[in-house]
């Protein structure tokens, strides 16, 4: 076998591993609450401006995929950030994201169901879930908006939030939602 032969093996194998990892993390995540769908830049920005962040506050992002939203923030506004994902693959990305952007040191990302997750140090508490993971546990988000916290749910309503302040972003092919005590 000559040695292009066995780099095209080689190659060949080390994509269809890839593919596996990826149908298995999408997978995972699918069940758990959400597909990853990347929440695109120019509603990141707008959202970001909206939430009015902080030097010095920490942003939590829940069901972070690839920690393009939680990146943002730590990078333009100097605040620290928390990723949680139960796809181990998507945290990886997340993180090569946060050392590529040189933030490394100000935000991480953790492997965590995120029903399990302490919400009680964010300032911020980012969101973007499918409608029935959110009427199923929107709940949790009660005591840290009563604690302080800006919950934002993008694209979905969360129900059970209601009855607290409420704004929404509109970006023309979706909604972000704001949630905060009065």
């Amino acid at each position: 076998m000559t040695t292009l032969h066995t780099a095209f093996l080689i190659f060949e194998l080390g994509l269809a591993i890839a593919v596996v990892i990826y149908l298995h993390s999408s997978t995972i995540s699918l069940w758990r609450g959400a597909p990853f769908v990347p929440t695109r830049t120019k509603a990141i920005r707008q959202i970001l401006k909206k939430a009015n962040l902080q030097k010095g506050m920490k942003f939590l992002e829940l069901g972070c995929g690839d920690g393009r939203v939680v990146c943002q923030a730590v990078k333009e506004f100097n605040i620290t950030g928390q990723g949680v994902d139960v796809s181990r693959l998507w945290l990886w990305i997340a993180s090569l994201r946060a050392w590529r952007l040189g933030i490394g040191n100000r935000v991480k990302f953790k492997h965590q169901n995120i029903l399990q997750t302490d919400l009680s140090s964010a300032d911020i508490i980012y969101i973007y879930m499918m409608p029935r993971f959110l009427d199923a546990h929107g709940d949790i988000f009660h005591k840290a908006i009563e604690e302080g916290a800006l919950v934002i749910s993008h694209t979905f309503e969360i129900k059970t939030l209601q009855r607290y302040e409420q704004s929404v972003v509109n970006h023309g092919n979706s909604f972000t939602y704001f949630y905060q005590r009065t």
